[in-house]
């Protein structure tokens, strides 16, 4: 009975760190997929670029309330971006 306990306790720990590695691998993948959406979400410089970024970090799992908050900081920190490319140019003449 006294060598099985030493197996057992192997076989626990082994579990253990199985759960422990999954658990890491599933939040570094979710923050990375986060990091690429607000990435994406980020360079979008047309509204049609930002609706589609909008969409692919939905699918990327971010929730709708953090790409409000993420679009929320970067108008606030950058500007809004323009309605249409001609908008640039004739700001700059």
């Amino acid at each position: 009975m006294r060598c099985l306990r030493p197996a057992r306790d192997k076989r626990r720990f082994l579990t253990f760190r199985l759960v422990l590695v999954h658990t890491i691998w599933y939040v570094l993948s979710i923050g990375m997929a986060h990091k690429i959406a607000k990435l994406m979400l980020e360079h979008a410089g047309t509204f049609l670029e930002r609706a589609e970024a909008i969409r692919t970090a939905l699918s990327l799992g971010m929730p709708l309330h953090e790409i409000e908050e993420y679009l929320d900081w970067l108008d606030a920190t950058r500007g809004p971006i323009p309605d249409s490319p001609d908008e640039d140019s004739n700001a700059e003449d």
